[in-house]
């Protein structure tokens, strides 16, 4: 179960591509995860978008690790 501040890989519909983003969940709505994630190809900020469940999964513990040291 998603919880706010979990850190999350986001799957971009808006690319022709299977492209996955980092992000962050910071909310929800009744059917919906709400995500910001940097999207640095679309623009130099981060963005808050609405994605489906399917399209947004938790990072593991092995995957939080590696960015810590990296």
């Amino acid at each position: 179960m998603l919880k706010i501040n979990d850190l999350v890989w986001i799957k971009q519909s808006d690319v022709d591509a299977d492209c996955w983003v980092l992000g962050k969940v910071v909310g929800f709505t009744p059917k919906r995860i709400k995500c910001e994630n940097s999207r640095t190809y679309y623009k130099d900020d981060t963005f808050i978008g609405n994605y489906k469940p399917s399209s947004v999964r938790k990072l593991t513990e092995e995957e939080i690790k590696e960015r810590a040291n990296g």
